[in-house]
């Protein structure tokens, strides 16, 4: 195994009209926005709406839903889509990017389930304050959670340890480059979660291809040997895959809100 070193252009393209697509993931009903025409619906683990996408058409990894959870929406939009900035958020959870009084909450907010913040949370002045921050940012991330005392530790007090222990493994294999590279998840008391951020499609495409070689050679060696909760390891590991991906490339990012319905 090996991963891309890569190269980040200071002078990254204007992105000022670039095509942007947010992908949004459901399982069930839930109130959502079809019309913006920038954020897209995606149904998984075989569900169907009208106006939906699915994470089961052209080239992909469907099957694994119940294991990767919305890491399936990533591969479908890496194999299947050409907008050169893609996003990611959830049925329940979204990024506000416009400045609003949601910016000023000290972490990430949960809100009454409304469809008019749905829609507000779609509308073009989303749309045109993410073109604006993506001609300074590679990677528009929700604020950080905090995990203290560190990433691993809040981990393995969670879940399964076995997991948690193959994905080191592997992650020193990739990486074995950058000696002690596992020790970020032993010092960093924050992390980005949720599988959401917004990001050119060029970093995009390689954080996908050292993503995968990465989950899918923890699932080769883990399975799903647990219960249909702890057998999310793979998205649970995307999570903390991101922010070691960032420690390692030092992409251009900035935080926003994360607004959570509840």
């Amino acid at each position: 195994m090996s991963a891309r070193q890569l190269v980040f252009d200071t002078a990254a393209p204007d992105t000022g009209a670039a095509t942007v697509q947010m992908f949004q993931t459901f399982h069930k009903d839930y109130p959502h926005n079809t019309s913006s025409g920038w954020l897209q619906p995606v149904g998984v683990g075989g569900y169907l709406h009208e106006g939906f996408e699915s994470d089961a058409s052209g080239v992909n990894i469907a099957a694994l839903n119940p294991a990767y959870c919305e890491l399936t929406v990533q591969y479908w939009a890496w194999k299947n889509t050409r907008s050169s900035v893609v996003g990611f958020c959830h049925y329940r959870r979204m990024m506000n990017f416009v400045i609003d009084q949601t910016w000023l909450a000290p972490g990430n907010s949960s809100l009454p389930l409304d469809q008019a913040m749905v829609d507000y949370l779609a509308a073009p002045a989303q749309l045109q304050r993410v073109q604006t921050l993506m001609q300074h940012y590679d990677l528009i991330i929700p604020r950080q959670v905090r995990t203290l005392p560190s990433i691993e530790h809040q981990y393995v007090s969670c879940v399964e340890r076995a997991p948690w222990e193959a994905f080191l493994r592997v992650v020193k294999l990739v990486y074995s480059k950058h000696p002690g590279v596992e020790a970020y998840f032993r010092l960093a008391p924050q992390a980005p979660m949720w599988n959401m951020f917004v990001m050119r499609r060029d970093l995009f495409e390689a954080y996908c291809e050292e993503l995968f070689l990465v989950m899918d050679a923890v699932y080769e060696q883990i399975g799903q040997p647990y219960d249909s909760y702890q057998n999310r390891y793979p998205g649970f590991l995307g999570e903390r895959f991101l922010g070691l991906w960032m420690h390692l490339n030092r992409p251009r990012f900035c935080e926003v809100p994360m607004l959570h319905f509840g």
